[in-house]
């Protein structure tokens, strides 16, 4: 997720969880003018591996869908942090909604030390 100011935050999916769920055929997010909570479905996409229904992971309305995903979804998995993003939601009032959720080098981090300690344990 990217802070873009003014209440309004662009999310996507991290690599790791393209990564997992292989390569998207197909994805479809919300129109423009959908509110959303905070775990709502945002979307939805089609990998080689399965269906998967994409949370929101805030509050708002949902203003801009990129619309590099008409022209293909793949997309998503070329580039997950710049050009694969999902859509731009403005936050419901909520300022610093997205200050809890992580950008994707701490999200890299957070992941890494998560799979180190489940290697850990085996």
């Amino acid at each position: 997720m990217l802070d873009l100011g003014g209440g309004r935050v662009r999310v996507g999916l991290a690599d790791l969880a393209q990564q997992r769920d292989g390569d998207v055929a197909f994805a479809e997010v919300k129109p423009p003018g959908t509110v959303v909570a905070r775990g709502d479905e945002l979307g939805t996409m089609e990998t080689i591996k399965v269906n998967v229904s994409i949370p929101s992971p805030v509050a708002g309305t949902v203003r801009e869908v990129n619309p590099a995903l008409e022209l293909g979804a793949e997309v998503i998995n070329k580039d997950p942090y710049g050009d694969g993003w999902l859509a731009v939601i403005e936050t419901a009032g909520e300022p610093g909604a997205g200050a809890s959720l992580l950008d994707p080098q701490a999200y890299f981090l957070a992941m890494k030390a998560e799979a180190e300690e489940e290697a850990r344990r085996t």
